[in-house]
């Protein structure tokens, strides 16, 4: 998916005929005019030929120079025909790889199973026992609701099965229990109350004569329990094992808008984690959300809950991993474990603020303001706040998230600053680049550390021009080079092993036959990528990814598009784009017969 960003990063950057970029040791220097078309990037089998410009192949063959670019794209270089003075990559496309099923049954997230269970039984907490389930492996999806992951094996079904008796029974372990979910012993009407919370809409006459028979059942079984007790008991049980429960369901024909009880579901689930109550049922079974305009109305009232700040805080945690932040170890004096949940903690205080004050994608990439809080604070050598973390001015150096101390100090090395693990998250999950990684490469073994070299010196000779990795790591290191200035602590400096630090890089954000853009440190990155329709699109798959819980493809392109002109206008904020989402077609339909 290409987009014209050349309004975004700035003609000047883009079209000035004297290019100014970076050599391959970071030094600025005025390149040629001229450009040059020159090889093709592939494979690991050789290294560029400094002294012509061409790529020599494992067995010292040059490769062909037919001009076909392949890839990301192909590469070229500027320089006098002799000499190479710099590598131009193209910007890379915009992945859309996406898998889509289309589900017409989803199965509930643990999350989403846990607090359903409180809901149903109408309990004060979720229940507990889904600590004890399987977690989805999310190694081809974002986030954990996605269709692609969430699958009832053998062990789930076990793991429902002993959850839903354990559940059953403790319903008769206080006296007010069953009274919390039915007033009353009729045990018709226990039956509709529960089976309309746990089927999320009201149970046919057939499905009410099924669990009636159930009924009957549980009231022979022994125990000193009255027949009431013993019938609503298995009833329970029978429940909350039932697929109607189990699984999210959009039975309606392809095509065609979901129901009032379907459209409740879904934006209950996605917003506020939980299966729709009582009242959001009744105004289901009023039609209210037969409509659009009701569904847009509803969306508003679940996006104003402080339940919708759950949703947010639970779906950048799996985009950005701050489970990392857990497993953080450093080799200083200054760290101990008890960093590790300050780290986590002001990460979810920035992006809840960033949502409850109607902030977008601009604050988030350039803010200057960061949470602090007493053990963190010697890191950015602030004054710490006396107790809980507090909401201050990070200065200049330190814009958006990702200049912030937790994303510094989880994709660092121990001590020193790793351009490679800082600069992939940015080009993956803020951007959605598609990077060109080759097949058949054997890496080879990294060199010894030289004790003269700073870090970004090692990792330009083990990843960059002429080597294996410059074909994937182009799209990577330069972004991870403004950090520099931050060691593997996140904290600031100057010299890196007696050395000046370099944050001078370049990358492709442009279009045209020179698309590379310079910049220097993050106070420059950051900008140009907050500019950059890509990373709006990024920002709406994202979103739309987790709201429809799906994978996004090509075929999502308009509303992604429409997506990333709100998040790039003024009042682009995250919960504008939540909002959109929820009234657009993908939401409120099934998709057209696939």
């Amino acid at each position: 998916m290409a987009y014209d960003s050349s309004k975004d990063v700035g003609e000047r950057a883009i079209r000035s005929s004297s290019r100014y970029l970076v050599s391959g040791l970071g030094s600025l220097r005025l390149l040629s005019p001229w450009l040059f078309a020159l090889g093709i990037l592939s494979g690991c089998g050789g290294r560029f030929s400094e002294d012509s410009g061409r790529r020599d192949g494992g067995d010292g063959d040059s490769s062909s120079g037919d001009g076909d670019l392949s890839g990301a794209g192909g590469v070229v270089f500027l320089g006098d025909g002799d000499t190479i003075d710099h590598f131009v990559f193209p910007k890379p496309e915009f992945d859309l790889d996406g898998d889509p099923k289309y589900s017409r049954v989803i199965p509930l997230t643990n999350r989403q199973w846990s607090r359903s269970v409180q809901t149903v039984l109408n309990l004060d907490d979720p229940a507990p026992q889904s600590a004890q389930f399987l977690n989805p492996v999310r190694s081809v999806t974002l986030f954990d609701n996605n269709e692609n992951v969430l699958l009832v094996g053998n062990d789930m079904r076990a793991a429902y099965q002993i959850s839903a008796a354990e559940l059953a029974l403790e319903q008769l372990s206080t006296a007010d229990a069953l009274s919390r979910i039915n007033a009353g012993t009729s045990p018709e009407d226990f039956i509709r109350t529960l089976g309309r919370r746990a089927y999320r809409r009201p149970l046919t006459e057939a499905e009410i004569d099924a669990y009636l028979v159930l009924y009957d059942v549980g009231t022979g079984l022994p125990g000193e329990e009255s027949d009431f007790e013993k019938g609503a008991n298995i009833v329970i049980e029978g429940m909350l094992q039932s697929p109607h429960f189990l699984y999210r369901s959009e039975l309606s024909p392809d095509g065609g808008p979901l129901t009032g009880f379907e459209r409740a579901s879904k934006l209950s689930f996605w917003i506020l984690g939980t299966s729709p109550d009582d009242a959001l049922l009744n105004r289901a079974a009023s039609g209210e959300f037969d409509t659009d305009a009701g569904v847009a109305g509803l969306a508003e009232e679940m996006l104003a809950d402080l339940r919708a700040s759950e949703m947010i805080l639970d779906l950048y945690s799996q985009l950005f991993s701050f489970h990392r932040l857990t497993n953080v170890i450093k080799e200083d004096p200054l760290w101990t474990s008890a960093v590790n949940s300050e780290l986590v903690a002001v990460s979810e205080l920035f992006f809840q603020h960033i949502y409850e004050n109607d902030l977008g994608l601009d604050e988030i990439l350039t803010s200057t303001q960061g949470f602090v809080g007493p053990l963190l604070a010697q890191f950015y050598g602030v004054e710490p706040p006396p107790d809980a973390p507090t909401l201050v001015d990070l200065g200049p150096e330190r814009p958006g998230y990702f200049s912030q101390v937790p994303y510094q100090m989880a994709n660092g090395d121990s001590l020193d600053s790793d351009a490679i693990h800082r600069g992939f998250p940015l080009a993956v999950s803020v951007m959605c680049a598609e990077l060109p990684f080759p097949d058949g490469v054997d890496v080879p073994p990294l060199p010894a550390v030289d004790p003269s070299e700073t870090s970004r010196q090692r990792i330009e000779a083990s990843t960059g021009t002429g080597t294996c990795g410059e074909v994937c790591h182009a799209y990577i290191n330069p972004l991870g080079y403004a950090f520099e200035n931050f060691d593997g602590l996140g904290r600031e400096r100057t010299t890196d092993n007696g050395q000046p630090v370099d944050t001078f890089a370049s990358y492709p954000f442009g279009d045209g036959e020179n698309p590379m853009v310079s910049f220097d440190g993050a106070p420059e990155l950051m900008p140009l990528i907050a500019g950059t329709q890509e990373a709006h699109a990024c920002l709406a798959k994202s979103l739309m990814s987790y709201a429809l819980a799906r994978d996004i493809t090509i075929a999502d392109e308009s509303l992604m598009s429409e997506l990333a002109e709100i998040s790039m206008s003024e009042d682009g904020s995250i919960k504008q784009l939540l909002l959109q989402i929820a009234k657009s077609p993908a939401f409120l339909s099934r998709p057209g017969a696939m």
